[in-house]
């Protein structure tokens, strides 16, 4: 069953602490990637269909003076939202 878009951050840091994780203050890169893979695999409702790239991800790494140029790996799930009302907010 198809969750709603607004409810997706919320559906992956549930995810997270099923596997123990803290969501702001995750350690375990390996736990932290398996909780995401099966966060992709969530259906997510009010966006659009992949014809239109509606849902995807983006992986990044590197080294940042913001994180005192310690080795950091971040990814994210990118949805495009079909609600025209929706499209300024920031979440």
């Amino acid at each position: 069953m198809p969750i709603p878009w607004r409810s997706s951050a919320d559906a992956f840091a549930q995810i997270l602490r099923q596997r123990g994780v803290e969501p702001d203050a995750v350690r375990d890169v390996g736990a932290a990637w398996e909780a995401f893979g099966e966060f992709l695999q969530v259906e997510i409702a009010g966006i659009e269909g992949p014809e239109n790239d509606g849902d995807g991800f983006i992986v990044e790494w590197g080294r940042w003076d913001w994180n005192d140029d310690q080795p950091a790996l971040s990814f994210g799930r990118q949805v495009a939202v079909t609600e025209p009302d929706e499209r300024d907010d920031p979440h």
